[in-house]
Parts: structure tokens; sequence; C-alpha cells
């Protein structure tokens, strides 16, 4: 009785370790998440700026609204930069989204928005993610790595 009890104990501990190397496979890359993220980020940065940093944005000045003095709105370029859904650098257990390190007409303006400047209040073009966002994140992870038990 005690054999078969063993024996069972045994075959469970060789699914379990099976089941554990998938789990350390899986979160050691997870780069088949990358294009769920993607979009995920396209549409959060979306929602970024079609809601004025979410409701956080200060309004333009009187100023800037009546010379139109707004290039990176009226073209398109920072939000182009901070909405595209492709990666700019990535590897097998981080990506990167966003614009090119190199492409100043997004990075300069952009740093200048998240922290402000005497002429400009702080506009964070990228905020924090709230909980719903990073649940939705993080479930997008989880289900990569629960395929691997599976």
């Amino acid at each position: 009785m005690g054999g078969v009890r063993t024996s069972i104990l045994l075959r469970n501990v060789d699914d379990v370790m099976k089941r554990l190397d998938g789990v350390a496979h899986a979160a050691g890359d997870l780069s088949p998440t990358w294009p769920m993220l993607a979009r995920l980020f396209e549409d959060r940065q979306n929602t970024v700026f079609d809601t004025a940093g979410l409701g956080r944005w200060e309004p333009f000045a009187r100023e800037t609204i009546r010379r139109h003095q707004s290039p990176l709105v009226d073209f398109g370029v920072m939000k182009e930069g901070l909405t595209r859904a492709v990666p700019r650098f990535e590897r097998k257990r981080f990506v990167v989204f966003g614009p090119e390190k190199h492409d100043r007409r997004v990075m300069n303006p952009g740093v200048l928005n998240t922290v402000g400047t005497v002429h400009m209040p702080a506009r964070p073009p990228v905020p924090r993610l709230r909980a719903a966002e990073r649940r939705a994140w993080v479930g997008v992870i989880r289900a990569h790595i629960h395929k691997a038990v599976t």
C-alpha cells in the first residue's frame, strides 16, 4: 500500500516539475505578449490624448490657442510617437514602447511636458497606469504563463 502511494507521489512530482519548468520558460520569455501589450499601450495613450491627460492636463493658455502655436499637436508628432503599437526596444523579459530614443521631436517636448517649464505647466504624456490598466496588463502576462502549465 505504501509503495503505491510513493509511486503516485513520484509521478505527481514529475508532473509538477514539468509544469514548473514550463512556468520558468514562459516567465523567461514574455515576448509573445508584446503584440497584445502594444495594443493596450496604444489604446491607453490614445485615451490619454483624447481626454487631456485623463482630465489632469491644464488647458492651453489663451495666447497659445490664439496663435495656434502647437505644432506637436497640429502635426500629431508627439502623439504619434507615444501611441504607436510597435515596441521600440524589446528583449525576452522586457519591452519599451514609445518614440525612438533619437526622435528629438518627441523626446525633448515629451520631457518638458512631463516636468513643465516656467512658461508651461506639466502635462505628462505617459501618466502612471491606473489600477484597471495594470490589471489588464498583468492579465495578459498571467494568461501567457498559464498556457505553459495547461
